[in-house]
């Protein structure tokens, strides 16, 4: 799953909303990963229009960071994604996020609102993350199982995506992003099927 700036795409969907425009996610270990925004113009054939990095990227194949996490490798490689039309460039508030959610290869570009949570509804919502993760997957005991937690696991992920606390201190804040990043990586493991991706 990777964030974007919500004022950088603010400010492009504002100005671009009423064109014609694709979306990709590159992913280059020599310039890391962004978003490229391109416009279909009058005689012109997609002319780039705007690069955006994900929120606290640190760049480069070798970060330990979203490269890793989401399992891309080493190759250049280009995924259009899906907008379902010009009405998703209309202008972006601050109530509403963008996220690329996705794993070896296959992205989704998603615009939701945000939803609000208290400081006691955030720290639950953090425990049902874990409890997926280290409670249910554990019981599972065949593919079957394990593919019904793969759907479960995924739609608590993107749920996730557009949880918000404002009242939130830096402590709850970490626990929540650690637990949502530590069943993203478990997920990235299994297959649709259930069974488990094996790395050599």
């Amino acid at each position: 799953m990777l964030n974007f700036d919500n004022a950088q795409l603010a400010k492009l969907f504002r100005e671009t909303y009423h064109h014609a425009m694709s979306v990709t996610l590159i992913i280059c270990p020599q310039e890391g990963v962004y978003l490229e925004f391109q416009r279909l113009g009058p005689g012109k054939l997609f002319p780039r229009l705007n690069r955006i990095y994900p929120v606290g990227f640190r760049g480069g194949s070798t970060d330990p960071g979203v490269l890793a996490e989401m399992y891309f490798g080493d190759g250049y490689s280009a995924h259009e994604l899906d907008t379902g039309g010009a009405e998703f460039f209309s202008e972006l508030s601050s109530e509403e996020r963008v996220v690329v959610f996705g794993t070896r290869g296959a992205f989704r570009l998603v615009r939701g609102p945000v939803q609000w949570l208290s400081v006691a509804k955030l720290r639950q919502f953090t425990e049902r993350l874990d409890r997926m993760r280290m409670v249910h997957f554990p019981a599972c005991y065949d593919n079957g199982e394990r593919a019904h937690w793969y759907v479960s696991a995924s739609n608590l992920i993107e749920e996730a995506a557009f949880i918000g606390c404002k009242r939130a201190r830096y402590s709850d804040k970490l626990e929540f992003t650690h637990a949502r990043s530590a069943l993203e990586k478990l997920v990235n493991i299994v297959k649709t099927d259930g069974s488990i991706l094996t790395v050599v």
